[in-house]
C-alpha cells in the first residue's frame, strides 16, 4: 500500500509561494524515491544520479509555483526527475562524449581500414567502461590507465590485496561481457 503525503490547502499555497519549510517537508518525504528512480534510470551510476537529483530538486523548487494541485506530488516530482534524465541523455548525445575524440583522431590519420577498426574498438571500449559498475571501472583505470600496482591499488581503495585481485578479475570479466554485448549490437547489420 502506498501512502501519499497530504498537504493542507494552506501548506500547498505556501509550497506554491516557494516556502522553504514546506518544500523541505516535501523533499524529506520523496527524496529517497526520487533518488532510487534516478539510480534505476542511470543503471546504478551514483555520480550521475546525484547530479540529476540535485538538478531535479533545483528545477522542482524553481517551478513549484506552476503546480496546479497537491494530489500527486510524487508523480510531479518523478516527472521532473525524468525530464532531467532525458535532458542528460540528450546532452550526452550532443556532446558525443565517447565518439567525438575517436573520429577526430581518425580524420587526422590516413583512411586505413585497420586504423578505423582499431578506433572503433577503442570507442566500444570507452562505452563498455562507462557501462560497468563504478568500483570496477575505477580498479581497471588504476591498474591499466594509471599503471598502479596491486599494492598501490589496495592503499588507494582501502581494500585487501586479495579483494583487489578479485575485483580486477571480476572487472575484466564484466568488461569482456560488455564488449561482446556492444559488438553484437554495434556490428549488427
Amino acid at each position: 500500500m502506498v501512502i501519499l503525503m497530504f498537504l493542507s490547502e494552506i501548506e500547498f499555497n505556501q509550497l506554491k509561494q516557494q516556502d522553504p519549510g514546506v518544500f523541505e517537508k516535501v523533499y524529506n518525504e520523496y527524496k529517497v524515491k526520487i533518488f532510487n528512480f534516478l539510480i534505476y534510470k542511470t543503471r546504478g551510476n551514483r555520480d550521475v544520479a546525484n547530479e540529476l537529483f540535485s538538478e531535479t530538486v533545483y528545477s522542482a523548487f524553481a517551478s513549484v509555483s506552476t503546480l496546479k494541485n497537491a494530489k500527486n506530488l510524487q508523480g510531479w516530482l518523478l516527472l521532473v526527475a525524468h525530464r532531467r534524465y532525458v535532458d542528460h541523455v540528450r546532452k550526452k548525445i550532443r556532446e558525443k562524449k565517447y565518439l567525438e575524440p575517436v573520429y577526430h583522431e581518425y580524420n587526422k590519420n590516413n583512411n586505413n581500414a585497420e586504423k578505423l577498426f582499431k578506433l572503433e574498438q577503442i570507442n566500444l571500449l570507452r562505452i563498455a567502461l562507462g557501462n560497468i559498475k563504478e568500483n570496477y571501472r575505477k580498479v581497471l583505470e588504476l591498474k591499466y590507465l594509471e599503471n598502479k600496482s596491486v599494492n598501490e591499488i589496495t592503499i588507494i581503495m582501502n581494500k585487501t590485496e586479495s579483494a583487489v585481485r578479485n575485483m580486477l578479475n571480476r572487472a575484466r570479466t564484466m568488461l569482456k561481457k560488455e564488449m561482446v554485448r556492444l559488438e553484437k549490437n554495434y556490428f549488427r547489420e
